[in-house]
């Protein structure tokens, strides 16, 4: 069989799998060589990454007897369950184990971990090590297992499964669009990737299923791109589509403020704006760009960023910091990273010691405030002058949120481009 068809990415994670199937399947070439069998590997990561799925792929491949242990109705009953499936798996040799969600397999009634279970695992796994037998698990969180469970010699391979980079987004979205009908005019993959990445496998299945249900919902012959970001807004961002403020006022004041903070940000270095929109309350998702970081100059962008939308306020209707408070928290949490942690206002305002703002001497106390207080009022006059710079990109963000309600990334880059 074509080994892990059934997963889109993952390219390092294959091949290290791929490389474990082959001593699994070759183990006589391998002993022969000197190179002992893994006798477990352990697929680690957030639920609906594909840990599954790829260890199901591993189980095939490998097509050697496999014996399950599931969590039962009591904790005495999975032991059972546990010790049953070795021993089959030691008489049928050579076989797999396979522990789907281990860590619930010790999941108590009284929310707490039975540590029996993993000592029965632990047990299972020594009894069984030279009897070709080799345990394949996943499991969501490793900090509820033992170390002695971990460590080499029981689990040899421990592979992380992470989210879906923005690349293997786009290839999982054009994967689970192919067999629906579509308007390809409006839905693009490499568009949608930019919404959903850092969300999971499942949750990029789960989404295109619920668009297409709401298509059909509306009678519609074709999956549409607004069909996906509404459902995208409620199911992952939650946001519900038309929950935007009646009030005419309101609602400029909003798009005002969420102009500001696009305009800045659009022409920001550091920072890339993927959706915008009205409804809410108003927000503005945005990336870091990863080869930045945490530096100094993209912090203070992002510092910039935060206030825009309340010196846009100011600007274009006289009342200031209008619905912006969380905007401004973020700003001052920004300052202080950059005055008292980053020393870039001088070591004589560093927290050297690693305490809490709040136990900070009196005398340094007094002193970060006052170049906080500088920072912000720095970031927000640049604010200003970055709108005023730049009025007519300002109105055109303004005008869409007020039409359209949201901007995906293909939206801003029209805008961006008019």
């Amino acid at each position: 069989m074509e080994l892990f068809k059934n997963i889109i990415g993952y390219e390092g994670e294959k091949k290290i799998l791929a490389r474990v199937c082959d001593s699994i399947c070759n183990r006589e070439l391998y002993a022969k060589a000197g190179a002992r069998l893994p006798k477990g590997v352990l697929l680690q990561g957030k639920p609906g990454v594909g840990k599954t799925v790829m260890a199901n792929d591993l189980l095939a491949a490998c097509a050697l007897p496999v014996y399950r242990a599931k969590k039962q109705h009591s904790d005495k009953a999975t032991i059972e369950s546990l010790f049953k499936a070795y021993r089959k798996a030691a008489e049928n040799a050579p076989a797999l184990v396979f522990l789907d969600d281990m860590d619930k397999l010790a999941e108590s009634e009284d929310d707490y971990y039975n540590q029996d279970a993993f000592t029965a695992i632990q047990s299972c796994m020594e009894d069984t090590k030279h009897c070709n037998v080799v345990t394949i698990a996943t499991v969501n969180d490793t900090d509820c297992l033992p170390s002695s469970l971990l460590r080499k010699g029981r689990f040899d391979v421990v592979l992380t499964i992470g989210l879906p980079s923005r690349k293997e987004a786009e290839q999982i979205i054009a994967h689970y669009l192919q067999n629906k009908p579509i308007n390809k005019r409006s839905v693009r993959a490499s568009d949608l990737a930019a919404l959903l990445t850092g969300y999971s496998c499942a949750d990029l299945e789960t989404v295109l299923n619920e668009a297409m249900s709401l298509a059909v919902y509306e009678r519609k012959a074709v999956l549409d791109n607004r069909h996906i970001v509404e459902t995208i807004m409620t199911s992952l961002y939650e946001i519900l589509p038309y929950d935007y403020p009646a009030n005419a006022e309101e609602l400029t004041e909003t798009a005002v403020s969420i102009a500001g903070k696009l305009t800045a940000a659009v022409t920001a270095k550091h920072i890339s704006p993927y959706f915008a929109t009205v409804c809410g309350g108003g927000a503005l998702y945005y990336n870091t760009l990863p080869e930045y970081g945490d530096s100094v100059e993209s912090l203070r962008e992002e510092m910039c960023m935060r206030l825009a939308g309340s010196a846009a306020v100011g600007l274009h209707s006289g009342v200031q910091d209008a619905n912006c408070e969380g905007d401004i928290k973020q700003a001052y949490r920004i300052a202080y990273q950059l005055v008292a942690e980053l020393c870039c206002c001088g070591f004589d305002c560093t927290d050297r010691f690693g305490q809490l703002y709040d136990y900070m001497p009196d005398a340094m106390l007094e002193h970060v405030a006052e170049r906080i207080a500088e920072e912000l009022e720095r970031a927000k006059q640049h604010a200003k002058e970055i709108l005023q710079a730049n009025e007519a990109l300002f109105q055109n963000f303004k005008k869409q949120l007020l039409a359209n309600k949201y901007l995906t990334i293909r939206e801003l880059r029209k805008a961006e481009k008019r």
